[in-house]
């Protein structure tokens, strides 16, 4: 019989889990989930930063988008890019969660 303790673990354990291959995504594949969330296309992210298209894909793949960039595309895309190291007892240095100053 599930209870709503087991089934309370069960998500718990789906969410963890979900966060973990989360944190193992690269940039690329961070970058092409939050296009189809917001149901758009590259090549609006790459107008609304003022460079071609293909400017913007050859840095995706070079892996060489620096940190202000990253966070332009989260705010075109209004989110925000969060970057940080986590340690065990909440000690985040890097960019706060929920706020626009970094940490640190």
């Amino acid at each position: 019989m599930l209870t709503i303790k087991k089934l309370i673990f069960f998500e718990i354990n789906l969410l963890h889990d979900y966060i973990i291959s989360m944190a193992s995504m690269s940039i690329e594949q961070q970058i092409d989930l939050a296009i189809a969330y917001k149901r758009t296309s590259l090549a609006a992210i790459a107008r609304a930063m003022g460079i071609t298209r293909q400017s913007l894909y050859r840095k995706i793949l070079r892996n060489t988008l620096k940190k202000e960039e990253l966070c332009q595309i989260g705010k075109i895309l209004g989110a925000k890019y969060l970057s940080a190291f986590s340690f065990p007892g909440g000690i985040i240095i890097g960019d706060k969660i929920g706020g626009d100053k970094p940490l640190g």
